[in-house]
Order: structure tokens, then sequence, then C-alpha cells
């Protein structure tokens, strides 16, 4: 078995493995559980011994979350004795490209195809606090005439959420979460993996066409992760590590290598062997010889010009990360309730207001920071009226941002108003914030702002 002639080679050379990561596939499976059920612990845990060392498996999370999220597309969730649809996803969809635009959900969100259908962050942008939130947020203020019986959707994705924060961790380019942190001794971790062993073990999914129930490998696949995430802490801090990086446990990097290694395969659709080893070598050599992304070293310049002459050159270089172009998403779905149609609110009603008062929200953080928090400015732009507007900034982590004067809100959807009403007689011109300003000066007088040192 290739796996545990790798983990035997690493063996030799003295690197030893904690773990193995792959996809679902039936080879995948097959294999490992042939190793599971050669060991004891085996029985219950992903856990195997291979060369005399106890390598734990995980199942690659970004697949997990697709395949669940695919699941969702053809059946209903049962958990917690509460069900989750997709149409209340759908239904949320609609109403929100109406009438306020709370989320990023797009029509490749709804009804993923082709490559679609394998892109994680178009899962994981379902599955978001955004989206969840946002539900809430319209059938509280619409006083449950909106998405009436979506709110065990709504939980079911604020719940997706945290468990995919609890699982991934961060990267360094996420905005910092409460549940999206590294793995220490005292982290919240250890107590919600068994929590949500338990309750994984109770989801089961019903197809929308005969009402089957079934439980798909995986919820399996997940139940099998958790456990492996504990065996992966013991065994780092074992080996003296305090803290574990979730983010660095799945297979992406060995994904974008194959990938980039099939583009110099020709067509590239199904290599031979030769073709792809051919194929790695001219990676190779294009990786070590192109110039650093984003290096931070002094001598990166001299690096970049630099001819290969030692091996160790080419096992120290990193493979810079591929970014697929997404392909343009057909639209399938009805297309949302305009402005016009009876269902959409009238302007500048309590929904309509959610995510204008957010982006203030954002805007009067930056304004103050920039004025260094001067008193009168902060008296003018911000309030401490608990108000409808602040619903959805409530329900969200980061609630702790000021919460933005209605003078605020008004004057920003006052000017979008404006904007969107002239936008084609400016848009062609060179100076279009200019414009904006000048907009703005037009629906307000700003009055209100009377803070002598910044005028």
């Amino acid at each position: 078995m290739l796996l545990t002639y790798v983990i035997t080679t690493l063996k030799s050379k003295n690197i030893e493995t904690v773990c193995s990561i792959s996809d679902q596939g039936p080879t995948n499976q097959g294999a490992i559980s042939i190793l599971r059920s050669q060991c004891e612990e085996g029985k219950h845990d992903p856990v195997s011994k291979v060369a005399g060392l106890r390598v734990i498996h995980l199942w690659d999370f970004p697949h997990l979350l697709k395949n669940i999220r695919n699941n969702l597309l053809t059946s209903d969730l049962l958990y917690k004795d509460k069900l989750a649809e997709w149409k209340h996803v759908i239904e949320f969809f609609k109403l929100d490209e109406g009438i306020c635009k709370i989320s990023k959900l797009t029509y490749a969100h709804l009804c993923p195809v082709g490559r679609n259908k394998m892109t994680v962050k178009l899962a994981l942008q379902v599955f978001s606090e955004s989206a969840s939130t946002g539900m809430k947020t319209f059938h509280h203020l619409s006083g449950g005439k909106f998405l009436s019986n979506a709110l065990p959707t709504a939980e079911f994705l604020g719940l997706m959420d945290k468990l995919t924060d609890a699982v991934t961790g961060p990267s360094r380019h996420d905005k910092p979460k409460v549940h999206r942190c590294d793995v220490t001794q005292d982290s919240f971790h250890h107590s919600y993996w068994r929590e949500m062993i338990v309750e994984l073990q109770k989801w089961v999914f019903i197809r929308k066409d005969g009402g089957k129930h079934h439980v798909p490998p995986c919820i399996h696949g997940f139940i099998d992760n958790l456990r492996a995430l504990g065996w992966i802490w013991n065994r780092m801090k074992e080996l003296g590590f305090e803290v574990t990086k979730l983010r660095l446990f799945n297979q992406d990097t060995l994904e974008l290598y194959f990938g980039q290694a099939r583009q110099t395969c020709g067509s590239g659709t199904n290599p031979t062997l030769q073709q792809f080893i051919a194929g790695m070598k001219t990676l190779l050599v294009q990786c070590v010889s192109a110039p650093l992304r984003e290096s931070n070293c002094s001598n990166s310049a001299e690096d970049s010009d630099t001819h290969i002459n030692n091996v160790t050159v080419i096992l120290s270089e990193i493979i810079s990360e591929l970014q697929d172009d997404e392909d343009p998403q057909n639209p399938t779905l009805m297309r949302a309730y305009g402005y016009g149609d009876a269902r959409v609110l009238p302007s500048y009603t309590k929904l309509m207001r959610q995510g204008p008062s957010l982006n203030c929200a954002t805007i009067c953080s930056k304004i103050l920071s920039c004025v260094e928090l001067c008193p009168t400015c902060t008296e003018n732009l911000t309030t401490e009226n608990n108000s409808s507007d602040f619903l959805l900034q409530g329900m969200r982590e980061n609630s702790t941002i000021e919460k933005p004067c209605p003078n605020l809100t008004n004057l920003f959807l006052k000017t979008e108003k404006e904007i969107v009403k002239d936008w084609d007689s400016f848009a062609w011109k060179p100076n279009v914030r200019a414009e904006v300003i000048k907009k703005m000066e037009e629906v307000d007088s700003f009055g209100w702002l009377n803070c002598e040192e910044h005028v």
C-alpha cells in the first residue's frame, strides 16, 4: 500500500508521521478501513499502526463541508428535532436581494453546478454568520411574516459556521472571531468536539422526493474527524507543542501542486504516469527559477536571478498557491422581487436600514479612529439608544463596534438613492469621488456635525 510505504520511508529518514489526510473516495475509504482493522484502537477511532507508529487519519474538512451542502440541496436535514431546508435559503436570498442585501449570496451559491459545486468558498458563505443572522433579522422585523418557518434553518447555518471555525482554525488573513482560533490546553475545542460528536450521531437527511431517511458518508466522516482531532492534540502535546494550528490539517497543498503539475502535461485531462512525472519536473524548475511572491527577504531580488545549482534550493522552495478563476454562473433561479413589487416594504423601513446601519458602523469606527476618538465627534456620530437599526449588528460577533447615529444612516440611504438615480450621468467622469461628495452635500446640510476642531 502506497500510504504504508511513504510512512515507512519517512520514518527511515527520522521523520515521524502524526496523521494522514485524504478525501472520502472509495479507494481511500477502503485503504483506511484495512489499516484500521489491523489496530485495536481503530475499531472505534480513526487510528492505525504503521511501521510501529500510531497514525491518525483525517478526512479532508473542505470536502466534508461541500458534501453536507450538496446533500442539503436534495434532502432536508433533521437535527435536534428541527428541520433545516434549502428552500428557506432561497427564500431569504430573494428577499435579501430585493430589500437590503445584507449577505453575500448569489445564484452560484444557491444552485451550484460544474466547478462551482466543487468550490469550498460557496459552501462556506452559505454556512455563515451573515446568512444566519440575516434570516433571523428578516423574521424578527417582519413580525414573522417573512421566513415564518425558517428559524431552524437559520440556526443550522449558525451551527455550521461555529463548527467550521472549530475544525479549521484561523488563517493569517481571516477576521478575528470568538471560535476561530488555534487549539490550546484551555481552548473551547475539547468540550465542543465531544458535544458535537453526540449531536452529529443524531443527524438524518430526508430525501425531498420519496422521504427516504439516510445518513451520508460525510456525517460519519465528520464524527471520525472530531475524534481524530482529539487524538492529534494529545499526540502534539506529547511531542512538546502547546498550540495546534488546525488550518494546516488539509490536503490543499497537495491538490494545488497536482493541479499545477497537470497544467504542464499537455491537455492535462488524463495524463499518463510518464507525463505526470515530466510535469512535476517542469513545475519544480519553474518554481525555483521564478521570483518569489510576497517575499520578505532583503535579497529576494538577487535570489530570483540565481540559477539552480543546488538540490537544497529546490527542496526549500514553497509552491505558490494557484487561484482558479471561477466560471461565469448562468442564473437558474427566479430573480428576487424588485423595488416596485408589493412584497418589498416602503423606503427606509426597519429591514432596509439593517445593511446600511452595519456599513455605517464600520464607517463610523474608521472616522473616529482618524480623529483619535474626539469626544465631540463621538457624540455626533454615535448613539447609545438600542433602536431596531442595530438588530443585525447586535446578532454578530463584532457587535462591540460603535452604533452609528440615525443621522449618519439617513445620510447613507439618501445619498445611495441619489447615486443610483443619477449614476449614468457621472459614472464615466474621471473624479467620481467628487461627484459622490457633491450628492452628499445636496441631500444633507451636515448641521448635526458641530465639531469645531474637525470641520
